[in-house]
Order: C-alpha cells, then sequence, then structure tokens
C-alpha cells in the first residue's frame, strides 16, 4: 500500500490533517459502513492513499473488484464522497471512502511530510459510473477487443475503427444492450477498461469506437496479458501476448513516429465525390454523400468493426439499398435533417465515416445550436438568461421544431440542428435552475438569481457545457466561493491574526468574505479546530470595520457561556461583552447598543424573543447549531425570527445524514436559498432533490 501527500495550499505551514477519530467516521457514515471498511483495511485492501489536501483520495481493491473513492475533507461534518460503488453513486460515503480514512489515521506523519519527487503528469483517476457495480450481487463481466484488419494503415493516420464486445458466461453482448438496471461486477483490469470507454464515449459504453494509437494503447494495456484481444477476420482465436507484453503485428503499428507522413487515400472524382484507393488487405470505411435534401451512404466493407451496427442504423431508420450501386438512399429533406442531427457527429468521430466534398458544399451552411448564458447586473439584482442559442431562429420557431419532433431549425439559408444529446443537457439545466425536476424544456431560460447561487449556477452551466458570460462583479464574488485560496485575507487585528494558525486565517476569511456579500454559512471544523477564535475574529472584524453601532450576538447552549466569555476576553478583549443569562438579563432593547457582542442561551433567547426580535444586530453567531436542526422547536423558530445582516452556524456534528436537517439550518442562515421539495415525489424524484440539496449547501459549508 502506498501512502503520499501532495499539498497544494500555498502557505508557508504544513498541510493540517483533519482531526479523525473512530466517532467522527461513525457519524460520518454508520457503524455498519465502519464495520465493513475495518475488514477491507484489515485484508489490505487499500492499495493507495493520497492525501491532497482537502481531498483524501486512493484505490481499494477486494474480490477482484477495486474502486477510486474520493473524499472532501474540508469537512467531516459535509462530506463529500466520490466512489463508482452504489453506495457512492448516490452521494453516501462508502466503506472504501472510510477505509482510506482508517488508513489515513493509521500513518497520518507519513502521510504529511513524505518528500515527494517532482512527477510528471498525474496519472488520471478513472471511474465507472456508467454500470452499477456490486461485488455481491453482480454478474461477471469481461470486456474484449476486435481489431480491424487494415490496422497497419489507419495506425498511420490515428483513426483505427474498433470493435468492443461485453461477455457474460461465455456470451458476447454488444455493450448498448447491457442492462443498466443490473448489477455487475468487473475485476482491475476490465474496470479499467470499462472506465476509458466511459471518458472517451461521453460516460456511455460503445461498441464501436475510432481510436488513436495513444488510446488504443492504453486500451490493450489495460488488458496485457489476457487472452481478450482479437482479430476481427479471427474472432475465435485470442491473440498471443509475447513474453514482453505487446500484441504481434499490433503494438509495431502503435508507436509515435518521429515524423508522421500524411497518409492521403482519398480521390476526387468528377462528380465531387470521394473514392478510396485501398489495397487487397484494406477495409474500406464508410462514405457519405448528399445534401441537406437527401443522403447517400455507403457501407463499410464487411470486414469493419462499423458494418454491423451502421447497417442496422440505415435500415432501421428508414434507408433504401439502391443494388445498382450499392448505396443506402434517403431521400426525405426532414429525415435527412434529423438523421444529421442525431448522428453526424458519431458517424465522423465514432466510425470513421468519409464524407465527400460535395456533402461538404452543400452542408457548409449547417450548424449545431449552442447553449449560451448571459448574466447581467440590474440595480442590487442579477438576471441570468440561458438560451438554446440556435442562429436566427426565434424562440418560438425552436419550440414548435421540438414539440414536432424535429431536430433541425431554419432561417432563411442556414439550416441549425438540434443535437438531442445538446437538448437534453440544457432541460437539464433548466430543471436545476428551476428548482423542478419535471419542467419541461423552454428554448430560453429566464430567472433572477440571488448573491448565494452564483456558484451554483456556474457549476450548473459548466456541467451543460454552456458557453457563459458573467459580469466581473459575479465572477468575483463566485470565484471566492468555489476555490478558498482565493480570498482576501481578513481585517484581523495583528495580535490576534498572529495568534491564529493557517487554516483559522482562511476561515475568517471565508465568514468575512460571506458577511460583506450579505451572506450566511456553517463553519463545521472539528473539535477542537478553534472554531470559536475564528467567530471571535470575525466579530472584532465587524467592530472595527463596520461603522454601524449594532451589537453582535452569540447563541449557544447554556453551558458554554461562560467558555464565550472567557475566549473573548482572551482573543479579542476590545470587545465589549455583555452575557445575557438568568438575572443578569438586559430588559430594553436600547441597553443593547451598549455592547459589541451579546452572549446568551437558546432558552433565554426563546423566553425574551419580544426584546431579541426587535433589535437589529451586525451578526448571529449560533453555536452547537445541532440544537436548533428541528425546524418546530422553539428555539430553531427564535433565531429564525432575529433581524441581522450576517448569519453563522458553528457545528461539530455531521449534517449530511439528514438532509431535512440541513434544509431547517439553511432556513436560518439563508431563507428562501434552498430550493423547496415536493410534498409527495417518486424515489427518483427524491434523490433528483436530495442532491440538488447537497449542491446548493455545499459552498456555505467549511
Amino acid at each position: 500500500m502506498t501512502v503520499s501527500s501532495s499539498s497544494q495550499v500555498e502557505h508557508s505551514e504544513e498541510p493540517t490533517k483533519p482531526a479523525l477519530s473512530y466517532d467522527i467516521l461513525v457519524e460520518m457514515s454508520s457503524k455498519g459502513t465502519l464495520r465493513d471498511a475495518q475488514k477491507l483495511l484489515d485484508a489490505g485492501a487499500v492499495e493507495d492513499c493520497t492525501w491532497e489536501p482537502p481531498v483524501l483520495k486512493g484505490r481499494v481493491s477486494m474480490g477482484g473488484q477495486t474502486f477510486f473513492p474520493k473524499v472532501n475533507l474540508r469537512s467531516t461534518v459535509f462530506v463529500k464522497n466520490d466512489c463508482s460503488c452504489l453506495q457512492g453513486r448516490k452521494g453516501q460515503v462508502c466503506e472504501h471512502a472510510i477505509a482510506l480514512c482508517l488508513q489515513f489515521m493509521e500513518a497520518p506523519q507519513e502521510l504529511l511530510d513524505e518528500a515527494q519527487e517532482p512527477k510528471g503528469e498525474a496519472e488520471e483517476t478513472l471511474v465507472v459510473r456508467y454500470l452499477t457495480l456490486s461485488e455481491a450481487k453482480g454478474k461477471r463481466l469481461y470486456f474484449r477487443i476486435v481489431l480491424p484488419p487494415n490496422l497497419a494503415q489507419t495506425a498511420p493516420r490515428n483513426a483505427m475503427v474498433v470493435k468492443v464486445e461485453g461477455r457474460i458466461k461465455g456470451k458476447e453482448i454488444p455493450l448498448e444492450k447491457l442492462d443498466k438496471g443490473r448489477a455487475y461486477k468487473l475485476d482491475a483490469a476490465n474496470y479499467r477498461v470499462a472506465a476509458l470507454l466511459e471518458q472517451w464515449c461521453d460516460r456511455k459504453l460503445l461498441s464501436i469506437i475510432q481510436l488513436n494509437r495513444e488510446r488504443l494503447r492504453k486500451l490493450l494495456a489495460a488488458l496485457k496479458g489476457k487472452p481478450a484481444v482479437y482479430w476481427a477476420h479471427q474472432p475465435d482465436r485470442a491473440i498471443e501476448w509475447t513474453d514482453e507484453g505487446t500484441l504481434p503485428g499490433v503494438h509495431a503499428f502503435l508507436e509515435d513516429p518521429e515524423e508522421e507522413e500524411e497518409v492521403d487515400q482519398h480521390i476526387e472524382d468528377d462528380d465531387g465525390t470521394i473514392s478510396v484507393a485501398v489495397s487487397p488487405t484494406d477495409v474500406v470505411p464508410m462514405h457519405v454523400d448528399g445534401s441537406s435534401n437527401f443522403l447517400s451512404i455507403r457501407l463499410p466493407s464487411k470486414e469493419s468493426a462499423v458494418y454491423g451496427p451502421a447497417h442496422e442504423l440505415l435500415k432501421t431508420y428508414g434507408f433504401i439499398l439502391e443494388p445498382a450501386n450499392r448505396r443506402w438512399w434517403l431521400r426525405d429533406r426532414r429525415k435527412t435533417l434529423n438523421f444529421l442531427a442525431q448522428y453526424w457527429v458519431q458517424l465522423k468521430e465514432q466510425w470513421g465515416a468519409v464524407f465527400s466534398n460535395n456533402f461538404k458544399r452543400k452542408t457548409v451552411r449547417i450548424k449545431f445550436a449552442k447553449i449560451i448564458g448571459h448574466g447581467r447586473e440590474e440595480g442590487d439584482r442579477f438576471i441570468l438568461m440561458m438560451e438554446l442559442k440556435a442562429g436566427q431562429a426565434g424562440e418560438q420557431g425552436i419550440r414548435e421544431a421540438l414539440a414536432r419532433g424535429q431536430y433541425f431549425v431554419e432561417s432563411g439559408k442556414k439550416v441549425v440542428l438540434l443535437d438531442p444529446k445538446v437538448v437534453e443537457q440544457f432541460t437539464e439545466a433548466q430543471r436545476a435552475l428551476s428548482g423542478d425536476a419535471s419542467r419541461p424544456c423552454t428554448p430560453v431560460y429566464r430567472s433572477t438569481v440571488t448573491t448565494a447561487q452564483f456558484a451554483d449556477v456556474e457549476s450548473i452551466l459548466d456541467n451543460a457545457g454552456a458557453h457563459f458570460e458573467a459580469p466581473k462583479v459575479w465572477r468575483q464574488k463566485s470565484a471566492a466561493l468555489k476555490n478558498v485560496s482565493k480570498l482576501k485575507p481578513a481585517p484581523v487585528f495583528k495580535e490576534l491574526d498572529d495568534r491564529l494558525r493557517m487554516y483559522q486565517r482562511i476561515g475568517v476569511a471565508w465568514l468575512w468574505h460571506l458577511y460583506k456579500n450579505d451572506l450566511g454559512g456553517i463553519l463545521a471544523d472539528e473539535m477542537g479546530l478553534g472554531k470559536t477564535v475564528q467567530a471571535l475574529a470575525l466579530l472584532a472584524c465587524i467592530r472595527d470595520e463596520v461603522s454601524d453601532n449594532e451589537p453582535c450576538l452569540v447563541v449557544c447552549p447554556a453551558g458554554l457561556l461562560e467558555n464565550w466569555r472567557r475566549e473573548a476576553k482572551t482573543f479579542a478583549p476590545g470587545l465589549k461583552v455583555f452575557v445575557n443569562h438568568r438575572d443578569n438579563r438586559l430588559e430594553s432593547a436600547e441597553t443593547f447598543s451598549n455592547y459589541d457582542l451579546i452572549i446568551t442561551s437558546y432558552s433565554t433567547l426563546s423566553r425574551d424573543i419580544a426584546i431579541f426580535g426587535g433589535i437589529h444586530f451586525a451578526t448571529v453567531i449560533a453555536d452547537e447549531a445541532q440544537h436548533v436542526k428541528n425546524r418546530q422547536t422553539r428555539n430553531a423558530k427564535a433565531l429564525r425570527s432575529l433581524h441581522a445582516k450576517g448569519r453563522f452556524l458553528l457545528t461539530g456534528t455531521p449534517l449530511e445524514n439528514c438532509l431535512d436537517d440541513l434544509r431547517s439550518l439553511f432556513e436560518f442562515l439563508m431563507p428562501g436559498y434552498l430550493q423547496p421539495a415536493p410534498n409527495s415525489m417518486r424515489q427518483e424524484e427524491r434523490d433528483w432533490y436530495n442532491r440538488r440539496l447537497r449542491d446548493q449547501a455545499a459552498p456555505y459549508i467549511l
């Protein structure tokens, strides 16, 4: 098992490891998950563990199955886990993630201090998401690679069409026909094959794929030594590996030459089409001719791995074979444009089709629609507009086209194709932005965006592949939320700043950034890491930098009142502090302004809410936030009724296990920010809303 460290923080202090314990791991997951994780650790399943603050990632292998969990430990209160197992795919903390944490607990100093030699490009972390994986219940799945017989001719062009088949119990299955509702299990080699295919095929598994030399080398390396590679003309006989770990007649053509010669196999005929000059051993590629009104396609030779699926596609789509020239014809403008919208990119990039010059000339005015996002500032608010940009076509034209099942719009002599995949991404983005899991797609989406939504909106648009232009102030405010390293230091007075550790300075800078932008947040450091000190540093900044004569309020359990008074005297002696409790309570709103900081208990706040509710505080900080996670309690209701510019929560208790509790806390922090969920919904919809809740909350939990 390898243990390594890679600190990305640009500070002189050593990276601070999170304070993990068995109790914290149970809170992060469950006792059962911890028990399973301990078994993995004892069995030596944790093969790699790397600490890249704040992410702990590694490799866990057991029973021929390999997982690559990535655990964001920026806070153990709101853990984000990325793992390909079934539990990890649901966003939950799985046994593989906990096993990494256990390994980290065993060798923390080595993990932090080990000197690392400079490395080149880091090896990519590959994750399988298309398939549901289960070592206990899954069917064993293998992959086999079928190589084209013209590899020697296509390798120099970096355009080798390869077929990948699944195999279950000795039976070959096209990857597109794998049942996504069924669980599978993969050994380490086949896991890597699946992950590579997903990476190259837009998170899907496709049977026919065009590869360059580098990608084919990677694919073969994953199956090194296994009888899983075949020639298309010898499908029952696996190519034998040499002792050097190469395939005869294959790897010799996959080396990158120092200077590649262009291989031109295309000869233009008088009619503008292209004939392909081939040797007797060559596989003739698919050839496409036509215009926006018709298509004429010649299938590749039968030796090609593309032949079968291409033949099936053309028949299914209504192409007619003309025996005289062996070309498949589609003579219908609407069907032609719909076909191009759906399959043009696939024919070119995955099936290696050759397009005639005639086709290129006749389709030069055909473009693809794009997702465009614009943000603009209007007074004290921002307006977001996201649209499916289809040339000069209007919103009504796009709407009518999609309603008719038509994946194109026409504007003058120009045609714009509406790729169904792009339309689906556009629809999903609208649903996320609107908070409606079943929202129908509209060509233009407009909404008012608050400062709190900046980071979430940018993330949604990035996932949709949108071209997004935001005002400068938008970019500045969201950048600090997405990357705390871009935060400007808070104006903490020197004596206190000298006593803060680096991670505490970052915490104070984060709190100060939120306060200045009228946002709230949850400081969720573990016990002993100085949440109280960071909060006091924020209060000192407010006292020194804000001219309004408004007091700050700290609400905490009665047992912590003296601790807060003592810490305030030690770290922020300049604050005028009043502990409002029992018989020593302020009786009128006017007297509050005599102090910089009022400290009171939850029970006292509830009892005196008539007075507290009439005061506008500079900020309210609620310590031990688990005391107000139930929105129906008097404490929670009293806290929500307070008036303040800034609102913050301190907690060391995990929140992600009950998303309703998290929603309740945000009703105090930023009322109306989290999108509401319907009262009744299917489990699929519930999962969707839970994911949205986590995504929205994450930027405001440190």
